[in-house]
């Protein structure tokens, strides 16, 4: 006798219900639940990355050696910010907003790898050009979070001790 595993379309849906729910499944965060999830991660991220590069001078032929190597260790930092901050499931209404947020931060991670290769390369002009995209999306990306209502993964105008992820890289650059 053959067996066909799924025999009615009610079964085939609750398999595969069982099957998204196992895998994380489509349940979405409220925007209470994201802020103070997200905020948890950018502390933490925050607290990992504020020591690096405290002792670095101004960018200059002399220190972009320095730079390279903090902007290397900044760079696993920040990575493994944005990628459990997009593990996080916004609220449906607010998915654009969120797509927003996280697209800064791929710009922010973009840019750090840009100025450590330049670092790496001896190339001021690179660096600080690189280190003007990571002001940029930084701004960009704090200023839509904070909006939104984070205050650690935010610009600073919410209020608190906040570092966005890009913000250590942009306070360690000076002006």
């Amino acid at each position: 006798m053959r067996v066909r595993p799924f025999t009615s379309p009610a079964a085939l849906v609750i398999v595969l219900a069982i099957l998204l729910t196992a895998c994380g499944g489509t349940e979405r965060l409220t925007k209470a639940q994201l802020i103070t999830q997200g905020d948890a991660i950018c502390k933490e991220a925050s607290a990992k990355a504020d020591p690096i590069g405290t002792n670095l001078g101004n960018p200059s032929a002399e220190t972009l050696p320095q730079w390279g190597d903090a902007l290397g260790q900044l760079l696993s930092i920040y990575e493994d910010l944005v990628g459990k901050l997009k593990d996080l499931n916004p609220p449906e209404a607010d998915q654009a907003t969120w797509d927003k947020i996280t697209a800064g931060l791929d710009r922010i991670v973009a840019g750090v790898k840009t100025a450590k290769d330049a670092a790496s390369s001896s190339d001021l002009a690179g660096f600080m050009t690189a280190l003007d995209a990571i002001n940029t999306a930084s701004g960009e990306s704090g200023q839509l979070a904070s909006d939104y209502g984070f205050q650690e993964c935010g610009d600073g105008s919410g209020g608190g001790n906040t570092t966005s992820p890009g913000a250590t890289a942009a306070a360690t650059t000076g002006p």
